[in-house]
């Protein structure tokens, strides 16, 4: 759940790891990186990861082990970071109400539950691409790239800009 951070080691290695494959300078904006290899930032995995484990954990039968903690876990009112993942993840999506009506759920109904995993999924996708935008809109260099490209017709970055020497003056800070 540390991933869920910001500046996490993990997320710093994976962008590192990213820059590397693309060859472009360490300076380089993570939008611009996660922008051009359309993958969504290491936090949104770690969410839909988080996710479907408690998808999967609400659905088991009450004599699992797994299960009962969680139940124990919901009646004492206890914190720990797994549930406050899930419970902030619920309410940024604004399912809120699901968190507290776990016990409502109707668990054997196959559809509402995939319905219900779809529903949370897409938003938090939705809510990863929305903020990806928004912070290439908001770094100036990014915002002129967006400007002369229309993003969904993607000309990808690296091919706006063929020379590696011309990249990474076009991509310093």
């Amino acid at each position: 759940y540390h991933c869920l951070k910001n500046g996490t080691p993990t997320s710093k290695f994976i962008n590192k790891f990213y820059k590397t494959l693309l060859g472009v300078p360490n300076q380089t904006s993570n939008t611009a990186v996660h922008l051009e290899l359309n993958t969504p930032p290491i936090e949104t995995e770690v969410k839909m990861k988080l996710i479907n484990y408690w998808h999967r954990l609400i659905q088991q039968s009450p004599d699992r082990l797994t299960k009962q903690s969680l139940i124990t876990l919901l009646e004492d009112g206890a914190k720990d970071q797994f549930t406050s993942a899930i419970q902030t993840i619920l309410k940024d999506v604004g399912l809120e109400d699901t968190w507290t009506n776990q016990s409502d759920i109707p668990i054997n109904d196959q559809n509402h539950m995939k319905s219900l995993l779809t529903r949370i999924s897409t938003t938090v996708k939705t809510h990863s691409n929305h903020s990806l935008i928004e912070k290439a809109q908001s770094e100036t260099k990014l915002k002129n790239f967006l400007e002369t490209t229309n993003y969904h017709e993607i000309n990808q970055y690296l091919l706006l800009v063929k020379s590696r020497t011309s990249r990474r003056i076009i991509t310093k800070t």
